[in-house]
Formats: structure tokens, sequence, C-alpha cells
């Protein structure tokens, strides 16, 4: 992905500006707009179309533990909202339930406890609905890697491709990932043959369209020539 976009991208937003999973999010509403045309006409519409993404279920005290602690959630993609700027402030609001100020991750651990509580069959059932396109049919990982150096076989690493699995029938996944200033995009879909290429064509325009449009070229404009010195003698103007 065009690094500048990106970056452009996440300053569309006032403050701190977007972090990436925001940026993922509202740059796939964008995208499944451009490709499938107006939400309106979709089949179910006006039912929500909703987006999942990844959230650490670990305290600030649990930072250092082994292993993973991670779980998903929904929210809704403001597919309907035709500004992309527009889509990028909804995908704030959104996720911003999810903030330390507001519980929602706390909300998550207490749904994942409750399900591993009643037994292996609970976690299994909980895993299955997260994955239906029923329930949740695009999903959006966006993260970055710890900057190095890394190096593998004595080769410095120059960008981390990510490879999200194949989810269910009418499903799709977007993982953007970002090592060093290097974004790369993967889009795995389980939908029509070449959906995947259309839908990260499509995610590339959205992000500039999310950067804004560019800076007007400044053309320099030529400094007056001075007038000659007038002749001795001549009569003045």
């Amino acid at each position: 992905m065009d690094a500048d976009a990106v970056r452009a991208a996440r300053r569309a937003l006032p403050g701190l500006g977007a972090t990436l999973n925001e940026v993922l999010l509202a740059a796939a509403a964008g995208a499944l707009r451009t490709v499938h045309g107006d939400p309106e006409r979709w089949p179910g519409a006006p039912r929500p179309l909703y987006g999942a993404f990844p959230v650490d279920l670990r305290t600030p005290r649990e930072d250092r533990m082994l292993g993973t602690a991670v779980s998903a959630v929904r929210v809704p993609l403001p597919v309907t909202a035709a500004d992309p700027g527009e889509r990028l402030a909804a995908c704030r609001g959104a996720l911003a339930a999810f903030g330390p100020l507001h519980g929602g991750a706390d909300t998550v651990r207490r749904a994942v406890g409750a399900a591993a509580r009643l037994g292996p069959w609970a976690v299994r059932l909980l895993a299955a609905l997260s994955c239906s396109p029923g329930f949740c049919p695009v999903t959006c990982l966006a993260f970055g890697w710890p900057r190095g150096p890394w190096s593998l076989d004595g080769r410095p690493l120059e960008r981390i491709v990510p490879l999200p699995p194949v989810l269910a029938p009418g499903s799709v996944c977007l993982a953007l990932t970002d090592y060093a200033g290097a974004y790369t995009l993967t889009a795995v879909t389980h939908t029509l043959p070449g959906l995947a290429r259309e839908l990260t064509g499509a995610l590339a325009r959205e992000l500039t369209g999310l950067a804004g449009p560019p800076e007007p070229e400044r053309v320099p404009v030529p400094e007056p020539e001075p007038e000659p010195d007038p002749v001795p003698g001549a009569p003045r103007r």
C-alpha cells in the first residue's frame, strides 16, 4: 500500500489522529460500497453490515503475560455514509466504546470468560457464531509489527505479509500490517471469484479519499523586473 496515503489518512482526524483499526474499517466500508454499489439495494437492506476487529483482553497488569488473550468484537460498518471523512469519524465513534474509559473490552472479557466456564462446547459455539456471515461477514485485522532489526537466515526483514484464514462462505477478511513504515494489505474472500482483487483496488483508492485531495502545486510567481535607470536629460513621465 502507498505508505504516504496511509499516513495521511491517519492524520485526517483531529487530535491524535486515527488508529490503524479505524482507518482499515472505514476504508473497508468505502471499498464495499464501491464494489457492491448502493447499500440501499443490497439484499436484506436496511439491516446494518457488521465488521469485526480483534481486542486484546489482557489488562495493563498482564502486559508481560506469555501467549495471547485476544477476542473479537463487531461494530456496524458505516456503508451508508457517502463521504470518506464521515465514515472515518463513524468508525472512531464505534471503536471508542471499546476504549479504557468505556469498558467495552471488559464486557468482551466477561463474555469469553463465561463461555469458558460453561465448557469447550460453549467456546466452540461462540467462535462459530462470531465467524458466521449472518452475524459478522467482514473481519478486519490491523496491527503494527515491533521494530527490529529482524532477520531470517541472515536476510533483513523488509515487510510483513499477513495470511488471514479462509472463513465461512459469504465472508471477507482484510488484514493490514505495518512494519517500519511499509504497509501491506491482504484480502481473503469466500465469495465471488475475483472479489479479493477488486476489494484491494477499491480499498487503495479509498485510502486516497480518506487522505483528502492533494495540496495544489505551488507555481512560482516571477518577480517583476526593475525599471531601467532614466537616461540623463530625458523627460520624466
